[in-house]
């Protein structure tokens, strides 16, 4: 029989349970059970997983095989995939994680913005953007990248913003935000090892922790040397991870690749000199008539294939000729840069052949053809599941098309983030630097890099919503002071 004592902790937990039940808000509460019924109705549409996007093949094929094997694409969320593997060899387990990936990642934007001292329905409108998003809903019935890097992304931001709580003492010197400080820093590191495009932001998160709060410079110095050195840490075990398996250290062995296919757009070798051996990817047509960065990198046909064969030859000499573009035509890669980056507000400003995939690569009731390739890629590594489409896939998609983030709301997002930016102070404001500038960062290091691709802004839904709100929340409070004031002075 169970003891009293037993029986008296039981008591507790479910009391304490209960408590906690009740003080989750109720909009955040209808919020997450129309997050869970979206994704129950995409599971009944397509079992086990959604199979439409051709790069599941080769994160199935890394995490079965060897992790690094290709040269273009990061290791870490194959070996997320090999971790779950040794719990299941279940696709639907697998895909059941990242859709409590995802709505973790919505609670922690949730609980960030709370923590910045907002509303209620401000950080239930950050949650929003992920929980009731059917494109990332999409992207977790997907085996690919996107779950896993935006909890991670959320994770450090949530991190970020509780650094700047007052500090309680751990042990000696160190206090809660230096802990802050490292979780935040692991958490991007983690993302780093799951999409590269998090690099280019380290030296401005090392800034933001500087900034970000009071203290000495000694201080601000420390911290961003805490947040700098972590991060890079975590990159460096990455790097020496791949040379211990194939020999090569470094993030990524097709850096070259991706910034020969950015500037091949525009290159023009009259204007600098081609290193040696790299002039035969000179070209004549005019710039406005040559195809964008996938046809450069991927496509047979294009210079850097016909005459390197494909990803990683010729990586260097790739970069050196990159370089070369940039440093003689810096204005045309700028203008490039800017033009990509302004297609997530107006996708029709750039509309050149292999110029990125449009967010229509997420659609629900697409059929790509890719299909059979990608279930045989599953049935090798996973337990034989046939793939299943119901009948809801269809009702979903019309769902979709009123739920998804359009180009007007992305505007949207971006003029009432400037607003919050202007109108914030203190805290508020640093958090709001934060979220926006990860956003933007976020948005502008693919197309400067590489390509544009609309699904790298799914990650940033929940950031940008919330930001939005924060905006909107402050310019109805600035109007409604004003009313107030105009109205003691009459």
């Amino acid at each position: 029989m169970e003891s009293a004592a037993t029986a008296g902790r039981r008591r507790v937990s479910a009391d304490r349970l209960g408590e906690l039940v009740r003080q989750v808000p109720l909009g955040l509460a209808i919020l997450l059970v129309l997050g869970i019924e979206l994704r129950l109705a995409l599971w009944f549409a397509y079992e086990p997983s959604v199979q439409t996007l051709l790069d599941t093949v080769v994160y199935v094929g890394m995490a079965d095989g060897e992790l690094f094997a290709d040269p273009a694409r990061s290791a870490g969320y194959s070996i997320f995939l090999r971790a779950l593997h040794l719990v299941s060899d279940q696709v639907a387990f697998t895909i059941a994680v990242q859709h409590l990936l995802g709505i973790g990642t919505a609670l922690l934007l949730y609980g960030g913005f709370r923590r910045l001292g907002t509303p209620v329905w401000v950080g239930v409108v950050a949650a929003a953007g992920v929980l009731l998003s059917l494109d990332q809903i999409f992207l977790e019935h997907t085996i690919f990248t996107e779950s896993l890097f935006t909890f991670l992304l959320a994770l450090s931001l949530y991190a970020a913003v509780r650094f700047m709580d007052e500090g309680r003492p751990l042990w000696g010197p160190v206090t809660t935000r230096h802990a802050w400080i490292l979780a935040a820093a692991v958490a991007l590191g983690l993302a780093g090892w799951t999409r590269s495009v998090v690099v280019p932001m380290l030296p401005l998160f090392a800034i933001w922790f500087a900034a970000a709060a009071g203290g000495s410079w000694r201080v601000r110095l420390g911290r961003a040397a805490i947040a700098g050195t972590a991060v890079a840490a975590l990159l460096v075990g990455y790097a020496a991870l791949q040379s211990a398996h194939n020999g090569f250290f470094g993030l990524s062995k097709s850096t070259g690749w991706a910034m020969y296919a950015r500037t091949a757009q525009f290159a023009d070798c009259e204007k600098f000199d081609p290193p040696a051996g790299t002039e035969a990817l000179c070209e004549t047509t005019p710039p406005v008539e040559r195809p964008g960065p996938d046809f450069y990198a991927w496509v047979e046909g294009s210079p850097a294939r016909d005459l390197y064969g494909g990803h990683p030859n010729g990586n260097e000499e790739l970069n050196s000729f990159a370089q070369a573009a940039i440093l003689a035509q810096p204005w045309d890669y700028a203008k490039t840069v800017t033009i990509d980056s302004l297609r997530y507000f107006w996708p029709g400003l750039d509309s050149r052949d292999y110029g990125g995939v449009g967010i229509d690569v997420l659609d629900i009731d697409r059929r790509s053809g890719v299909e059979p390739e990608v279930g045989a890629a599953l049935d090798d590594y996973y337990a034989d599941e046939t793939l299943h489409v119901g009948g809801l896939a269809g009702a979903l998609a019309d769902v979709q098309d009123v739920l998804r983030i359009q180009w007007w709301t992305m505007i949207v997002f971006a003029v009432l983030g400037a607003c919050a930016l202007v109108l914030s102070r203190g805290r508020l404001r640093w958090g709001m630097v934060l979220m926006l500038g990860t956003s933007a960062a976020l948005l502008v290091i693919p197309p400067a890099t590489a390509i544009w691709s609309a699904r790298y802004a799914v990650p940033l839904t929940g950031p940008m919503a919330g930001a939005a709100a924060v905006g909107a929340w402050l310019l109805f409070r600035r109007i409604r002071d004003g009313r107030a004031g105009a109205a003691e002075a009459s």
